[in-house]
């Protein structure tokens, strides 16, 4: 197998897996996903301040900050997502010879069009809803994602042409 298509291989391997990671955090009913969200919250709760689970209002500081730590989970399993989209679509389209901003395009359309599925997905979930913020904070992930890929790709350009004219 050529270096190339082997490379484009392997760069499917985290996109596949953040996809399947995407749909199983939507797969759980409400009161499960609660409970996960509930206990990322108490852990950076814990981890930032010095509350305690047997203090008092401990439980009110959990549940004021879930709602925050959801929709931080939401863009950054996207913004990874997008990153990784980016990086499969560039392998696999460079040999085609396709300029990075069709590669860009195809990664974000990709990514979006699977925050729209996911969300439509959560409807037929147990105590889930659909929710067009979601949609939104999961595009913004993606462009995010993205745009860290081209960054760190405009930065290892630039460091390659110096060590070059060295």
């Amino acid at each position: 197998m050529k270096p190339q298509i082997r490379y484009t291989i392997l760069t499917l391997i985290p996109v596949l897996s953040i996809a399947a990671m995407i749909f199983f955090f939507s797969a759980q009913n409400a009161e499960d996903s609660s409970v996960s969200s509930g206990r990322v919250a108490a852990l950076i709760l814990q981890l930032v301040t010095d509350a305690e689970p047997d203090d008092p209002d401990f439980q009110i500081k959990v549940d004021r900050i879930s709602g925050v730590v959801r929709k931080l989970a939401h863009f950054t399993e996207y913004l990874l997502f997008g990153f990784f989209l980016l990086l499969h679509m560039h392998n696999a389209v460079y040999t085609c010879r396709r300029s990075m901003p069709v590669q860009w395009s195809a990664a974000a359309a990709t990514g979006i069009l699977y925050a729209v599925t996911d969300e439509l997905h959560q409807l037929l979930v147990s105590g889930r809803a659909a929710q067009v913020t979601d949609v939104l904070i999961d595009s913004s992930g993606v462009i995010v994602g993205t745009a860290a890929f081209l960054l760190l790709l405009f930065l290892l350009r630039k460091i390659s042409r110096r060590t070059k004219q060295s």
